[in-house]
């Protein structure tokens, strides 16, 4: 429902601002709809919607706000949209949601027409498919009731744009780090010019958006002034590769055995082994323990964690805390800091030959498709987070130690090998394919029984010879369909932003992007903890993302002493990456986002 009236007295803005604040949109209404791109812009539209069986009044304001360089010079326009309840409650009260997508590269589409917190939803099946005609509907689980929203889209994406052309993978913007930057002073600019400097501030970030808002909690803090209540990570991807290092590292830890065994570094127990009999020693707790807890770091209790810990010391020399507070990680810089002398370790482990992030292509590849398409993987696991999470155990238990053991040239017995196929042949539909997967396991790399299993999952659904089109998001994706159509009606004509600038789902050119600093982000995040007492984080993870898996280990990392467990929390739901396109999983997360907020606002101290 959409009205283009003054509101009732009982509304905080007086009504003759009220009345310039329309005139004025009125205004930008027309300027928009030249193609000379205009960063400074707002429409606002009066709405209603039932929440919880309560009406709740709203406007809509879609525009833009510009970015400036240090000499005040306007860069670009950031477009959003914001959602404000019309109450008597002062704004300063009400919490404030800032939503990011990612990509990078994408708008705010998904989060913003999917439902995650905002009066609308796209239309699809319970199950999350397109369905015609296209089109939105109100969202009854929208947390409008408690929370105002704001729906970012960053430069070049959605409506925003620079005021020069576009070059490619433009390094002012399209990298971690200047992104975070000129979002923070975007997000100052917002805050001032709606006067929302004294609201509780919330972020959300889904997948590249969580390396966005874990970013800006701290830059936020540090260069603007702005301390967050929390941030939601959805779907986070901020140890996308961090796993694969730290197993790579860990793999190295044989070296840094042997190295501390010829410098009679160890104890008396360790030297005196012989030689041969000591390295065996090592490279078996490296494959069969050490890697499998990094896997799983953030669900192993603290007395294996001490255990596992001890025993790396006793191989290194390496004192008992620094390899704890490390996450039984042993790095050159923790290592050679007691060995005292540089080392050229082997060749070999500079290398990522071992291709972890192979393993959990693979292990993504167990999703709810095959759940759902075939009766002998619905008969072993009964459900698809049962699938998963099997699929999750048998790479950490059986995949890793083996590729381990190929990968410090270890002796594998052809037992050995013939137990890891058959393993894996329980999580493929298709009979026969024994020779793939002996190939993949010869070669050391999954990939190949991954991409097996794509190339099959594609041919069901598009016929034989038709197996390298992937659906998915964006434009020409399966789901692009409903999302485009629906995000570009929904803002021309309920929300009246009339312009002639296509309105940009996905923007590849803003590639290559740097991801320096990536590494760092999860220190942050820890700094983040420690500095502001208020902050909060929540996870909520899809059970078959592949992206996103081992929440636990990011969870691990921000917090590896476990004193913040209390604001840590985590949510986990029956669905992929974008989890919100499934109906229950849609009124799951946002009740989960509205508990969030609330738990937090019972907390603190409003006069």
């Amino acid at each position: 429902m959409m009205i283009l009236l003054s509101f009732n007295s009982s509304y905080s803005v007086a009504q003759s601002e009220l009345k310039n604040s329309f005139e004025s949109s009125e205004n930008a209404y027309n300027d928009v709809r030249n193609l000379r791109f205009n960063p400074d812009t707002s429409v606002i539209t009066r709405h209603s919607i039932l929440i919880n069986q309560q009406k709740i009044d709203y406007t809509a304001t879609a525009g833009t706000l510009p970015v400036f360089d240090e000499n005040g010079t306007i860069l670009g326009g950031v477009y959003y949209t914001y959602y404000q309840r019309i109450s008597a409650q002062r704004p300063a009260d009400r919490p404030l949601v800032f939503l990011f997508n990612g990509g990078p590269g994408c708008a705010s589409t998904y989060l913003h027409m999917g439902g995650y917190g905002g009066p609308v939803a796209v239309n699809l099946s319970p199950e999350g498919m397109p369905v015609q005609p296209y089109g939105f509907h109100d969202n009854p689980y929208s947390i409008l009731d408690i929370a105002d929203l704001v729906y970012v889209d960053p430069l070049e994406t959605g409506y925003s744009k620079l005021m020069t052309p576009l070059v490619k993978g433009d390094q002012r913007f399209f990298n971690l780090m200047g992104d975070i930057d000129y979002l923070s002073q975007w997000t100052s600019s917002f805050l001032a010019r709606h006067h929302r400097w004294l609201s509780p501030k919330y972020m959300v970030g889904e997948s590249y958006g969580s390396f966005r808002v874990a970013g800006l909690a701290q830059y936020l803090a540090y260069k603007r002034g702005i301390y967050l209540n929390g941030i939601v990570l959805v779907s986070s991807v901020l140890n996308y590769d961090e796993v694969g290092t730290n197993i790579n590292t860990a793999l190295r830890l044989p070296v840094y055995a042997e190295i501390a065994y010829k410098n009679n570094l160890l104890d008396r127990e360790m030297q005196a082994k012989n030689h041969k009999q000591f390295l065996n020693e090592v490279n078996d707790f490296t494959c069969s323990e050490l890697v499998p807890a990094i896997m799983k770091i953030g669900g192993i209790d603290g007395k294996e964690r001490n255990r596992l810990t001890k025993k790396i010391s006793s191989f290194t020399s390496v004192p008992f805390n620094d390899i704890l507070w490390n996450n039984l990680i042993v790095d050159s810089s923790v290592f050679f800091r007691y060995v005292g002398e540089q080392y050229n370790h082997s060749n070999h482990l500079e290398n990522d030959s071992f291709g972890i992030a192979n393993l959990f292509d693979w292990q993504s590849s167990a999703s709810a498709f095959w759940y759902e398409k075939n009766e002998k993987i619905r008969q072993s696991f009964k459900t698809i987070a049962g699938l998963n999470l099997a699929a999750e155990d048998f790479a950490v238990r059986e995949i890793l130690p083996y590729q381990c053991k190929k990968f410090l040239r270890q002796n594998i017995s052809d037992k050995e090998t013939q137990k890891l196929i058959q393993g894996l042949k329980k999580f493929s539909p298709f009979d026969g394919d024994d020779t793939i997967i002996e190939k993949a396991l010869t070669l050391n790399d999954l990939y190949i029984f991954n991409n097996f299993l794509n190339k099959k999952y594609y041919e069901l659904i598009n016929g034989p010879g038709m197996s390298d089109h992937s659906p998915g998001f964006g434009a020409g994706g399966l789901y692009g369909q409903s999302f485009s159509a629906a995000i570009n009606h929904y803002l021309s004509t309920t929300l009246r932003y009339k312009t002639d600038f296509p309105y940009v789902e996905v923007n590849w050119n803003t590639h290559p992007w740097n991801l320096d600093h990536h590494t760092a982000i999860i220190a942050d995040l820890r700094n983040t903890l420690q500095v502001n007492p208020y902050f909060k984080i929540m996870f909520q993870t899809g059970f078959y993302d592949g992206p996103a898996m081992h929440k636990k280990l990011q969870q691990w990392q921000i917090d590896p002493a476990g004193k913040f467990q209390n604001r840590i929390t985590s949510r986990e739901y029956d669905s992929g990456h974008v989890m919100y396109i499934k109906e229950t999983v849609r009124k799951a997360v946002n009740q989960d986002l509205r508990q969030f907020i609330l738990n937090d606002l019972s907390k603190l101290i409003i006069p």
